[in-house]
């Protein structure tokens, strides 16, 4: 494990307003829901985040928002692009700016080479040296594999590239490999939906949803405390609202923007450039598993 970023890194999802432009405002109230709740830090443009959707006017007002609003606690900023001339564009202007880490997932074309991948990342490592690179591997949702082994190699040429989200399944597996390696941070996604297993791997923490940091915090307070009972108890509380969520990337998003529209942070809970995937019928489901759970 790297001696630097550990914990609960929730990531936001973006807000949209009624015309369908960011809405800076609520996102930094998202970003001071996940402060009050005691988190180690906030991870910001992800696939979660809607990113491909967004210019990288928008997604450099995000990145000043939240570190503005975040005071101090450190932030992840996702940079991937489809071309390396973009994502290091994004991965600059993110180190530039304050970011604590920057989190690149491969590009959704699937033609790429293993050594044209390598060179995409290295390219995103010189750039933003000496801040972190966090890689992220989200075959399911990009449509794009990389193994154990491609990150270590990134990590032996290059000395920033410090991180690693493995996403694959069984969500286990790659992380206990990459928790083996020597200055690597591993940090579990899926919306949280694998919490325990990936801190049985030893994973150093965890990027879930936005829309409950409470409960994520508190189970890594017990797990990491040495409660670990306890913490398995809470996680299993949450776990059919978990599960629901997380039928698609698409149903994801949208049942965290439910979510924090019922507490009142987001006015508009809508999507940019995809239909809305809940019905009503839908929303009442999820909307019943999160009263159960004392989300919503």
């Amino acid at each position: 494990m790297t001696a630097g970023l550990s914990g609960i890194f929730p990531m936001l999802v973006t807000p949209f307003d009624e015309s369908g432009a960011v809405a800076l405002d609520e996102l930094s109230s998202v970003t001071n829901y996940q402060l009050r709740a005691g988190v180690s830090g906030v991870s910001i443009l992800g696939l979660a985040a809607e990113a491909e959707t967004l210019t990288v006017d928008e997604r450099t007002a995000i990145v000043r928002r939240v570190l503005s609003t975040a005071d101090g606690i450190p932030v992840i900023v996702g940079c991937s692009a489809g071309r390396t001339v973009d994502t290091v564009l994004l991965a600059r202007k993110a180190a530039e700016a304050g970011a604590a880490a920057v989190m690149v997932a491969p590009s959704v074309s699937g033609d790429w080479s293993r050594e044209q991948l390598i060179e995409h990342y290295a390219a995103v490592a010189r750039a933003i040296d000496p801040i972190p690179l966090m890689v992220q591997d989200a075959p399911a949702f990009v449509g794009v594999a990389l193994d154990p082994i491609f990150v270590q190699e990134l990590a032996r040429a290059h000395a920033n590239v410090q991180y690693a989200k493995p996403e694959s399944v069984p969500a286990s597996d790659a992380v206990a490999t990459l928790a083996q390696l020597p200055s690597m941070g591993v940090f579990g996604g899926h919306g949280g939906l694998y919490f325990m297993d990936v801190l049985e791997a030893g994973a150093d923490g965890l990027i879930p949803g936005c829309e409950q940091p409470l409960a994520f915090q508190r189970i890594y307070t017990r797990w990491t405390s040495n409660d670990r009972a306890s913490a398995r108890l809470e996680f299993e509380r949450l776990l059919p609202l978990l599960v629901w969520q997380f039928q698609s990337l698409p149903c994801f998003i949208a049942c965290v923007k439910t979510l924090l529209h019922a507490k009142g942070l987001l006015a508009h809970p809508s999507l940019r450039g995809r239909s809305w995937p809940l019905s009503s019928g839908s929303q009442g489901i999820l909307l019943n598993y999160a009263r159960r759970t004392d989300v919503a």
